[in-house]
């Protein structure tokens, strides 16, 4: 498995139990340090980091079973392309695992962000298609609560799952 946008590896240690390896990527040195230090005190065996930016240079021959990420894509500056890169890293039948910010009004990051503010279920699951993903699935999973102008706000989470043809 690979999580990608993994910082300090929170998500891989969830899901650590669930698969053989875990490949920790990341495109920040200090996340995936902190996210060594973990490796190294033992609190997941069969892990590596990886410092790795899939829009700029995307693993060459890779073929994971499973990439996941969790409130990364909205950041990425050309969204198909890193839909792209995941499928391209999937070895045949893998599967991706998207969970990002529903469509929201920009409140989330507030002034100043220049990424996406979220996703429509829809679009999302034209994207992963376009991107050569099939058996699409999309569901609210839970909500995100943040501090915003005026005041705390739960912004819902989807998951987006596929699996690359």
């Amino acid at each position: 498995m690979l999580e990608y946008g993994a910082a300090t590896g929170l998500l891989g240690f969830a899901l650590h139990p669930l698969v053989a390896d875990v490949v920790l990527a990341d495109v920040s040195l200090e996340m995936l340090a902190a996210a060594d230090e973990k490796i190294a005190a033992g609190r997941l065996h069969k892990a590596r980091t990886l410092l790795l930016d899939f829009t700029s240079a995307p693993p060459r021959d890779a073929a994971f079973d499973v990439v996941c990420t969790f409130m990364t894509l909205h950041h990425a500056p050309d969204t198909d392309a890193l839909l792209r890169a995941f499928h391209d890293a999937l070895s045949s039948g893998g599967f991706v695992c998207i969970a990002d910010l529903d469509r929201e009004d920009g409140s989330f990051h507030g002034p100043g962000f220049t990424g996406r503010t979220g996703f429509d279920g829809s679009e999302l699951r034209a994207m992963l298609e376009r991107n050569g993903f099939r058996d699409v699935r999309l569901e609210t999973v839970f909500e995100v609560t943040r501090a915003t102008a005026s005041g705390p706000r739960a912004f819902p989470v989807l998951l987006a799952t596929a699996v690359r043809t």
